[in-house]
């Protein structure tokens, strides 16, 4: 239902997310304190709670190496990416891509998985929710590989008639 939320009122959404938090392609790596992450940041939910994005005290060696090659840094969102490319090569059941209209000839797409949903604008950034973590909305800046990623599901999506 969260997911749901987002996609019906994604400005709302959409402008607690600064784009200065998204490391832009061929630009510097992000801080290492954490700014610039494509995942990460503070999301307000719909109540206006605050909701952070990770857990900075989990972080592996891993995660620190992604973090630096401007890759989410997120292991789920790492997960859920991963999961929506494979959904392009082995198409999912029907109605786990789903595509509806957004203003200024965008589509809002809605995607899920085992353990998550991934909502998101063919124009704009991503959030994915995770259901091992209730209450994180996670972002996902559009780098150089989720304007495909989105156009590719988008193309496959059921559409309302």
């Amino acid at each position: 239902m969260g997911a749901d939320e987002i996609a019906l009122q994604w400005a709302v959404w959409r402008e607690q997310v600064d784009d200065a938090a998204f490391p832009a392609p061929g630009g510097p790596a992000p801080a290492a304190d954490g700014a610039g992450e494509s995942a990460g940041d503070d999301v307000k939910d719909g109540d206006g709670d605050a909701r952070t994005g990770g857990n900075e005290d989990a972080r592996t060696g891993e995660e620190e190496d992604a973090r630096r090659d401007g890759q989410p840094r997120h292991g789920g969102i790492r997960r859920v990416l991963a999961e929506a490319r494979a959904y392009v090569d082995s198409p999912p059941p029907l109605g786990r891509v789903r595509s509806s209209f957004a203003p200024g000839g965008a589509r809002t797409l809605r995607a899920d998985g085992p353990g998550w949903s991934l909502v998101a604008r063919t124009d704009d950034i991503a959030f994915v929710l995770l259901d091992d973590e209730p209450g994180e909305v996670l972002p996902v800046g559009r780098g150089p590989e989720l304007p495909g990623l989105l156009e590719a599901l988008d193309q496959m999506a059921v559409r309302p008639l």
